[in-house]
Protein backbone atom coordinates (compact mmCIF):
# COMPACT_ATOMS: atom_id res chain seq x y z
CA UNK A 1 0.00 0.00 0.00
CA UNK A 2 1.18 3.77 -0.67
CA UNK A 3 2.50 5.56 2.51
CA UNK A 4 0.30 7.67 4.82
CA UNK A 5 1.67 10.62 3.34
CA UNK A 6 4.38 11.95 0.75
CA UNK A 7 8.03 11.23 2.40
CA UNK A 8 10.88 11.61 -0.25
CA UNK A 9 14.79 12.16 1.13
CA UNK A 10 14.40 9.60 4.24
CA UNK A 11 16.91 7.96 5.87
CA UNK A 12 18.25 5.13 3.35
CA UNK A 13 18.43 2.04 3.21
CA UNK A 14 15.17 1.64 5.31
CA UNK A 15 16.01 -0.02 8.55
CA UNK A 16 14.53 -3.43 8.98
CA UNK A 17 13.76 -4.29 12.39
CA UNK A 18 14.19 -8.02 13.86
CA UNK A 19 10.61 -8.92 12.74
CA UNK A 20 11.23 -8.03 9.33
CA UNK A 21 8.91 -4.29 9.26
CA UNK A 22 10.81 -1.71 7.00
CA UNK A 23 11.15 1.89 8.78
CA UNK A 24 10.95 5.25 7.40
CA UNK A 25 12.81 7.48 9.72
CA UNK A 26 12.00 11.39 9.22
CA UNK A 27 12.66 12.83 5.36
CA UNK A 28 10.87 15.75 3.87
CA UNK A 29 6.88 15.35 3.77
CA UNK A 30 6.76 18.63 1.68
CA UNK A 31 4.56 20.69 4.28
CA UNK A 32 7.44 23.07 5.05
CA UNK A 33 8.34 23.53 1.44
CA UNK A 34 7.47 27.24 1.67
CA UNK A 35 9.70 27.71 4.88
CA UNK A 36 13.94 28.42 4.03
CA UNK A 37 17.06 29.63 5.54
CA UNK A 38 16.53 29.86 9.48
CA UNK A 39 12.77 29.98 9.56
CA UNK A 40 12.47 26.44 8.13
CA UNK A 41 11.86 23.98 11.92
CA UNK A 42 13.35 20.68 10.42
CA UNK A 43 12.09 18.06 8.72
CA UNK A 44 9.62 15.42 10.14
CA UNK A 45 10.79 13.18 13.26
CA UNK A 46 8.00 10.42 12.52
CA UNK A 47 8.65 6.98 12.35
CA UNK A 48 6.59 4.81 9.79
CA UNK A 49 7.05 1.03 10.09
CA UNK A 50 5.47 -1.12 6.90
CA UNK A 51 4.59 -4.25 8.13
CA UNK A 52 5.01 -7.15 5.40
CA UNK A 53 3.03 -9.75 6.84
CA UNK A 54 -0.06 -7.66 7.55
CA UNK A 55 0.62 -5.24 4.37
CA UNK A 56 0.18 -2.20 6.62
CA UNK A 57 1.78 1.07 7.49
CA UNK A 58 1.48 2.31 10.74
CA UNK A 59 3.11 5.14 13.18
CA UNK A 60 5.74 3.71 15.69
CA UNK A 61 7.27 6.61 17.18
CA UNK A 62 8.94 9.57 16.56
CA UNK A 63 12.57 9.67 15.87
CA UNK A 64 15.16 11.70 18.14
CA UNK A 65 16.76 13.57 14.91
CA UNK A 66 14.78 15.32 12.21
CA UNK A 67 16.91 14.34 8.77
CA UNK A 68 16.87 14.26 4.67
CA UNK A 69 19.14 13.29 2.75
CA UNK A 70 21.06 10.68 4.81
CA UNK A 71 22.28 7.63 4.19
CA UNK A 72 22.11 4.37 7.39
CA UNK A 73 24.35 1.40 7.71
CA UNK A 74 23.82 -1.52 9.68
CA UNK A 75 26.97 -1.69 12.04
CA UNK A 76 27.33 -3.68 15.22
CA UNK A 77 23.40 -4.80 15.34
CA UNK A 78 22.73 -0.85 15.51
CA UNK A 79 21.17 1.03 12.34
CA UNK A 80 23.72 4.24 12.06
CA UNK A 81 22.47 7.19 10.45
CA UNK A 82 25.48 9.56 9.92
CA UNK A 83 25.17 13.25 8.95
CA UNK A 84 22.37 14.36 6.32
CA UNK A 85 20.65 17.93 6.39
CA UNK A 86 18.98 19.50 9.41
CA UNK A 87 17.19 21.68 7.68
CA UNK A 88 17.45 21.85 3.57
CA UNK A 89 20.77 22.95 2.62
CA UNK A 90 22.26 22.74 6.15
CA UNK A 91 24.10 19.23 6.64
CA UNK A 92 24.55 18.23 10.46
CA UNK A 93 27.94 16.34 11.72
CA UNK A 94 25.67 14.77 13.76
CA UNK A 95 25.98 10.48 14.04
CA UNK A 96 22.97 8.63 15.51
CA UNK A 97 23.21 5.05 15.98
CA UNK A 98 19.67 3.43 16.43
CA UNK A 99 18.83 0.00 17.41
CA UNK A 100 16.05 -1.43 16.66
CA UNK A 101 13.85 -4.48 18.69
CA UNK A 102 11.14 -6.96 16.82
Amino acid sequence: PDLPHPVAGAASPAPVTGDGRLLVLAGDDGTRLHLNGPHHPGFQREILAYDPALCAWSVVGEAPFSRATVPTAFWRGQWIVPSGERIPGVRSPEVWALGVEP
